[in-house]
């Protein structure tokens, strides 16, 4: 996924409030810490989704998981905001496979920086 930053040093709230008014749904946010291809999208349901309200999830090499906010994360006021340029949700040739069983256990981690064994 490439994207293009568009803000930097954001509290989450803002943030959140100018990728959730978004219509185009091409906006997403991340913190600097993380792996550079980790963002944080939003999941609108369609007719055909089993979810029936909007949530939160990770982008990255690893696929697409929710995202289980920290509160460290949330008080944050380093948050980027971008816009996807290069996206394809249909495209899934490019995503890696885990190494190795602990890695996908730990998927999340591996996602934020934190499973050494993700790189």
């Amino acid at each position: 996924m490439k994207y293009q930053i568009i803000e930097t040093k954001l509290g989450f709230g803002t943030a959140f409030e100018k990728m959730k008014n978004n219509t185009n749904n091409n906006l997403g946010m991340r913190l600097p810490k993380w792996s550079e291809d980790v963002v944080i999208r939003i999941q609108y349901p369609t007719e055909k989704s089993k979810m029936t309200a909007p949530y939160l999830y990770v982008d990255s090499r690893f696929g697409r998981v929710p995202w289980k906010e920290t509160m460290i994360e949330l008080f944050s006021n380093d948050w980027i905001l971008v816009n996807i340029v290069d996206y394809d949700p249909e495209q899934e040739e490019n995503k890696k496979e885990f190494p190795n069983e602990q890695c996908s256990n730990r998927c999340l981690k591996g996602c934020v920086g934190e499973c050494n064994h993700s790189k």
